[in-house]
């Protein structure tokens, strides 16, 4: 898990999808919502050259309700990371990611995270 200070650019949105691609076999299908960085011209050239394995779907312009990452963030910040109050940015690190690796361990839990999200699977 990669953790930063500050906004993320498309530099670190280009690292992000090579390190999937890396690791991660078979087909990909990302899906994002509408920050600018997704859409940015080197972005849109990285996807296009790993097309058919990588593809983009994108959410509706705002649309939280479908975005499946937005249960992730609330299961961590209600569940596995309540009443947890580092003292610097360190821990901060190392909490979450201890936390994201409880709940990578729960299969069916992030299957719920799908679910709640009203996006269509068909």
């Amino acid at each position: 898990m990669l953790v930063r200070r500050g906004t993320i650019a498309t530099a670190q949105v280009a690292v992000f999808v090579t390190h999937l691609l890396r690791h991660i076999r078979g087909r990909l299908i990302l899906i994002w919502d509408n920050l600018k960085t997704h859409k940015a011209r080197r972005i849109k050239e990285l996807v296009d050259s790993h097309r058919p394995r990588l593809d983009v779907e994108y959410l509706p312009a705002y649309a939280p309700e479908l975005n499946p990452d937005e249960w992730v963030w609330r299961h961590l910040k209600h569940v596995e990371l309540a009443n947890f109050a580092p003292d610097d940015l360190d821990k901060l690190k190392k909490g979450l990611r201890s936390a994201v690796q409880r709940v990578r361990m729960r299969p069916k839990l992030m299957h719920s995270f799908l679910k709640a999200s009203e996006l269509s699977f068909d």
